[in-house]
């Protein structure tokens, strides 16, 4: 079974490339931050992360040359290559390549050009706002020469776009009667893989370097391209109620799911992050915020799917899926938890019985809460509140609402994909190992103690 999410040097270098674009282009203001960019910034630490952007990018165009010199002298064994030696030098001097791969070849030029100017820049004391967008008219030019020349088709090769996309048309989008509906949703479903394919890629690099502010140029381009995702999907609405209206409601769900789960990625966590922080808070921060977006994304993929093939396993696309149902079977224990501590204590109406549905509910929300959809984070907070101010009276008000909410959010859970695909019990906690049981025996051995 292909990875479809694996990246070649050409996909890394056509992602990198764009997140390169979208930081100059959006630099300060790199998730849509509310208030201007102040006039006086200094952009000398923009053109540093966009130098270390450049230097990978100049790296993986010598990769994608030393290719291309493997496959000239596999057609042809008489030409000597050093394939260690400069690359780019033997591809100008081969006459067909030359010819073949002049726009690479030129915009690999420019390359070195814009780390000889950025590196001049860098030692400037102060770089205004003026200074640092005509190095970015500058770059995006040579990029937008690049995008559309014979180069960019010339070196791409034969990958898992292809397979994706031929995998989507024949088991997804075949039994759509209209071509054009077809292309629509096919379009939807690709750009889809695209945008998960880079969240899948941000967690790969962060475990390789974690170099913050480059991560953070990763996070703008996910951030943009999440919005030209949900202006596709608009106006995919509107053409589609006119030939396939069942396939709109759907997709007006997905519209709302990502818009109110990515909210808290983009305009909460990320914004706060700054590069002098403490590493491992940092991390945590980005490792949350991935997973948020990474969640939301992939269970609207699969919804999607399955909406237009019941019978299509997501799981020849997601090898993490048994992760994520094993993650679900710890929430789910964690949830039922709560809710028996709860129905406890409103019967019993004892002070330790109310501490232990405190103490879990706080237990919850640094561990499984994450689990949820953003959309359920707030309730949990407002509980968390009212239970710290709530007078012995109207505890078991409180109690009975958080048992109504509790069973209302165990339903949702419940009917998440991923169940039916590993199959469920008549317990969940008979089939994982998750936080709930050792956190009833931590309630009942402190009890115990307090006796």
């Amino acid at each position: 079974m292909p990875d479809y999410f694996q990246l070649n040097d050409f996909n890394k270098f056509g992602l990198w490339l764009h997140g390169l674009d979208c930081f100059h282009e959006h630099s300060g203001n790199l998730f849509g931050q509310s208030g201007p960019v102040p006039i006086q910034r200094n952009y000398v630490d923009d053109v540093k992360t966009s130098l270390q952007i450049v230097e990978d990018l100049r790296l993986l165009a010598e990769q994608m040359g030393r290719r291309e010199l493997e496959q000239l002298r596999r057609k042809d064994p008489t030409l000597l290559f050093q394939l260690d030696k400069n690359p780019r030098g033997q591809l100008q001097r081969h006459r067909s390549s030359a010819a073949r791969l002049k726009g690479f070849l030129t915009f690999w030029v420019f390359l070195e050009q814009y780390k000889v100017l950025a590196t001049s820049l860098i030692r400037l004391p102060h770089l205004s706002r003026q200074e640092f967008k005509a190095l970015s008219y500058l770059l995006s030019s040579h990029m937008e020469r690049f995008l559309a020349s014979d180069a960019h088709q010339e070196l791409q090769p034969c990958t898992a776009d292809s397979e994706f996309r031929y995998l989507i048309q024949r088991d997804v989008v075949l039994h759509l009667e209209m071509p054009g509906v077809r292309e629509q949703v096919e379009l939807i479903l690709v750009e889809f893989f695209q945008i998960l394919r880079l969240i899948r890629y941000i967690g790969d690099e962060m475990k390789v370097r974690f170099q913050v502010r480059k991560l953070l140029v990763l996070f703008a381009y996910c951030y943009r391209s999440y919005l030209d995702f949900i202006r596709l999907l608009n106006n995919s609405r509107d053409y589609l109620d006119r030939y396939q209206p069942e396939i709109v409601e759907a997709i007006f769900s997905t519209t709302f799911a990502l818009k109110m789960e990515t909210r808290k990625v983009f305009k909460e966590r990320l914004v706060t992050i700054e590069p002098d922080m403490p590493v491992n808070k940092v991390y945590a921060e980005m490792e949350d915020a991935l997973g948020l977006v990474q969640n939301a994304f992939q269970e609207c993929f699969i919804n999607l799917v399955q909406l237009l093939n019941p019978g299509f396993d997501e799981r020849r696309f997601f090898d993490d899926l048994r992760q994520s149902y094993e993650e679900t079977l710890r929430l789910l224990d964690d949830l039922e938890l709560m809710h028996r501590l709860a129905g406890e204590a409103r019967a019993s109406d004892q002070d330790e019985d109310w501490e232990d549905v405190r103490n879990t509910l706080k237990r919850f929300d640094q561990a499984s809460k994450k689990r949820l959809f953003f959309k359920d984070w707030q309730d949990f907070e407002d509980f968390d509140r009212e239970f710290d101010d709530c007078p012995p009276g109207e505890r078991p008000f409180a109690l009975h609402r958080f048992e109504i909410f509790l069973t209302t959010l165990l339903s949702e859970v419940r009917k998440r994909t991923v169940l039916s695909k590993f199959g469920t019990s008549k317990s969940s906690s008979q089939l994982a190992v998750g936080s709930s049981q050792p956190a009833a025996k931590t309630a009942q051995l402190q009890r115990a103690q307090s006796v």
